[in-house]
């Protein structure tokens, strides 16, 4: 969008300040957060509540404020001219159509109150609980006995087999998968062909420990304390994180002061479905640096055998120019010693002994030219009788 000036009326602006957050509302007029902030404030509109549109979400929003009556006229409307620098540069965010879903209110995930029909790996787990013990934190781990990945005290156990029960099957209804990972241990959902670890864990609560009668009286026969100053016990806060087999954990979702994850399972669905889009960005550009690390290579090994080949014909090229040059000095010489003995004798006769060198000499000669077909030697013979 191209806007050189903007006008605000207070009805229009009224309505879509209640309709859509501001940080929306401000990219689609190409201002700042701030800067729309005080347009509002300046026609007198009033603004929504922090947590308003979560709350609408849920289906459970406050009453809107009713408008001003008899405003006047200077607060009806306002220009705008957007900061060049925000026009047409605010990028559209790409619709993923499996967030969207979830950010549908007609999509909400809720939590039944008790656990009834438990999902397999579900009801797994729970078995797993019932016999599994207390680790170092006193917490149960259900990974250890190939449960689900939930770590928990005793306390919450039901709560956290109730809500990981309520993921699996909305993952499921989505087209997710979730698994467990005997070999690894681990708890698996593939969401959009990506494969990511998943865990459900309590924080513990640090307290104060308190010795045993017992302790205490071996700590003073001792002289020196032998039992810890503190133990962590359950705190009721659950936390869900996601990882890969090359990454660190990272938080989803995580209980607050005044929410739980069961308030809104929607949004840590969309967290995980962004995680694994990630996952995939991540792992598309490694193929990608893995793809152009392989070229590389091929082509400097490419390089290199070209490098030897041309090293090897042009060592070739320098033996047939020594050879060649060799071949005409010995023509030279044949022919200089064949201008002597004509000098001496008048002639030479055919079968004598300079004839035949000569003979010998020219073949020798023609065996060391290149470009000269080589007659038969007795040394192409040498190799028959190495050896012997």
């Amino acid at each position: 969008m191209n806007r050189l000036e903007v006008k605000f009326t207070r009805e229009r602006l009224y309505e879509e300040v209640w309709s859509k957050t501001m940080m929306s509302l401000a990219k689609e007029y190409g201002l700042s957060d701030t800067g729309l902030r005080k347009i509002c404030k300046y026609l007198q509109i009033p603004l929504p509540p922090q947590g308003y549109f979560l709350r609408k979400r849920r289906g459970t929003p406050p009453p809107l404020p009713p408008a001003t009556k008899s405003t006047p006229t200077k607060y009806v409307c306002y220009y705008c001219h957007p900061p060049a620098h925000l026009q047409d540069t605010v990028p559209e965010e790409p619709v993923v159509p499996e967030i969207a879903f979830e950010d549908d209110p007609a999509n909400r995930v809720t939590v039944p109150p008790t656990l009834e029909s438990p999902h397999p790996l579900t009801k797994k787990t729970a078995q797993v609980f019932s016999k599994a013990k207390l680790d170092d934190d006193g917490r149960l781990n259900g990974r250890h006995r190939d449960g689900l990945n939930i770590t928990v005290y005793p306390e919450s156990v039901n709560r956290a087999l109730l809500l990981m029960d309520t993921i699996i099957k909305a993952m499921n209804n989505r087209g997710f998968t979730v698994a467990i990972d005997s070999g690894n241990r681990v708890t698996t959902v593939t969401i959009l062909d990506e494969v990511i670890e998943i865990c459900l864990e309590e924080r513990g609560q640090r307290v104060d420990y308190e010795p045993t009668p017992k302790e205490l009286r071996r700590a003073e026969r001792l002289k020196h304390r032998t039992y810890p100053l503190y133990k962590y016990v359950s705190s009721g806060r659950l936390v869900i994180k996601a990882t890969t087999r090359i990454d660190p954990w990272e938080l989803v979702s995580s209980d607050k002061k005044k929410t739980r994850i069961e308030m809104n399972l929607n949004e840590t669905i969309a967290r995980l479905i962004k995680y694994a889009l990630s996952v995939k960005e991540r792992r598309l550009r490694r193929e990608q640096e893995e793809r152009e690390r392989r070229e590389r290579e091929e082509h400097r090994q490419e390089m290199r055998r070209l490098i030897e080949l041309e090293r090897v014909k042009l060592k070739e090229l320098g033996e047939e120019v020594d050879a060649w040059h060799k071949s005409q000095r010995i023509r030279t010489y044949a022919d200089a010693a064949r201008q002597i003995a004509i000098a001496q004798h008048g002639r030479i006769n055919p079968g004598s002994e300079m004839d035949e060198w000569l003979i010998w000499a020219e073949k020798q000669a023609d065996r060391l030219d290149p470009l000269v077909k080589s007659p038969y030697s007795v040394l192409d013979d040498e190799a028959k009788y190495r050896g012997w």
